[in-house]
């Protein structure tokens, strides 16, 4: 039997509900009153702080004890906070080929709408001993629930409450930045960016193939964002300060989707091996920043692992990445380059070896509430291009690999509270993609369109 989710939209709702009452007040007025009126509006300037935002009061709410503003000094715990994250999102797919080309079209149980919970993460923070600060995410819903056909039916598995984020940072100096637990590699320009910053509901393809998800490691950050110097002060900062660096390294077999192992503890033998890192920053101006990532995999890829690959998806990932921003237009622009492709269909991606591709997303900030986004994507690699699994790959019968994909995505995004824009918004997108060339074993890869709207929230 085909499960629904029909309490889901009314228990969203229902929250937002409660959100928008909670925030209803003077201090609402006041932020109003405060806004930016016809000055120029982007992602820079957006003020850093909850305080200053319009939602502050609901902020508030997850902030459950702050030593200075409950006047309750105490040496080991100086903050402590709950965390939610979470993106409602509906879907429709039209495959070229039409309904025909939906799986379970034979069965007469083809689902070409989707309804789910696309991220739902609860955890907490806490500031200890004046240094550390603790992160602790769990991942309740989302990427591992999505449903899939199998035996004639729809049906998504149980992976609830699995470990999302475990780790531990300190501050090492004014620049320097120690982060060690689970951890989020935040490589390649659209990856590099959370989840709640995002202009589009989906990142590209390649850059969620190009990608790990969350793996145990140690990571050091030298002054990672130079640029935010750049854009307080209006002009270049001095010639040194402009540079900056990432680096880590990450074990390659932690517990993850499909893999059925404890959702705790890593999983990983000298079959999944680790990848290190590294990400050069140059922010050249108060308009231009540039990352030039590389990552490498210590991975024997002939074996296969017993264990779910959590790696970066190619020994060797290249990517360079340019962000313009002038005022209320902003635009990224990313070339990138898999070497040696690794957790691919081996039937279908054989003779396929290496994988190219760009990205270019222009935004542009309408007023307070309002952006309109573009992004042009385009990869290239013989049977070594992976289209989204969400959700070309998981409702078509379209093969998930091809030689070449294009994709065209254009959305508009409307914030409730523009102060904060990122904390509550909804977003609404469609995207056409083209694939050319077949796979390894005949089958052509995903043709068509997709249309989606989503609500996504962040305290």
């Amino acid at each position: 039997m085909q499960r629904t989710h029909l309490f889901h939209p009314r228990l969203l709702l229902f929250s937002l509900s409660c959100i928008g009452s909670a925030v209803a007040g003077e201090s609402a007025q006041q932020a109003f009153s405060s806004g930016a009126d016809n000055q120029a509006i982007s992602k820079a300037s957006v003020p850093a702080s909850g305080n200053a935002a319009l939602c502050s009061q609901v902020k508030e709410y997850f902030h459950l004890f702050d030593a200075r503003r409950d006047h309750l000094e105490n040496p080991v715990i100086q903050d402590f906070r709950v965390t939610l994250c979470a993106q409602y999102q509906g879907a429709y797919l039209d495959p070229a080929g039409g309904g025909q080309r939906v799986r379970g079209c034979n069965d007469g149980n083809s689902r070409r709408g989707n309804l789910e919970w696309r991220r739902l993460y609860l955890g907490c923070s806490a500031r200890l001993f004046d240094r550390f600060t603790f992160v602790n995410n769990w991942e309740i819903g989302g990427v591992n629930t999505r449903y899939r056909y199998t035996s004639g039916n729809w049906d998504a598995p149980s992976q609830h409450w699995m470990l999302f984020e475990f780790y531990v940072k300190s501050k090492l100096g004014s620049r320097d930045t120690l982060y060690i637990g689970k951890i989020k590699p935040g490589y390649t320009g659209e990856y590099r960016l959370s989840s709640s910053a995002i202009e589009t509901i989906e990142r590209s393809a390649l850059v969620n193939q190009l990608s790990a998800y969350m793996n145990y490691g140690i990571e050091w950050r030298h002054n990672a964002e130079p640029w935010k110097n750049c854009r307080e002060s209006g002009s270049a900062t001095p010639f040194s300060e402009r540079f900056g660096w990432q680096a880590g390294v990450y074990l390659n077999g932690n517990d993850g989707p499909g893999s059925g192992q404890s959702r705790i503890e890593p999983v990983c033998n000298s079959s999944t091996g680790c990848f290190t890192a590294l990400s050069l920053i140059y922010a050249a101006d108060a308009n231009n920043r540039f990352h030039l990532d590389w990552t490498h995999e210590f991975t024997d890829v002939t074996s296969p692992a017993p264990f779910c690959y959590q790696g970066m998806g190619a020994v060797d990932v290249l990517a360079l990445t340019h962000t313009y921003t002038d005022g209320r237009f902003e635009l990224m622009s990313e070339a990138m380059a898999g070497f040696n492709t690794i957790g691919l269909d081996k039937k279908r991606a054989e003779g396929g070896n290496n994988i190219f591709g760009l990205a270019f997303i222009p935004t542009y900030r309408i007023g307070e509430r309002m952006q309109a986004v573009f992004r042009y994507q385009c990869s290239f690699g013989s049977n070594g291009v992976r289209s989204d699994p969400r959700y070309y790959g998981t409702n078509a019968d379209y093969s998930p690999l091809s030689d070449c994909l294009h994709g065209v995505y254009a959305g508009m995004n409307f914030f409730l509270y523009p102060a904060s824009p990122h904390q509550t918004k909804l977003m609404v997108g469609t995207e056409y993609v083209y694939s050319r060339g077949r796979d390894a074993v005949g089958d052509k890869g995903f043709t068509g369109w997709q249309y989606m709207v989503a609500v996504r929230a962040s305290f």
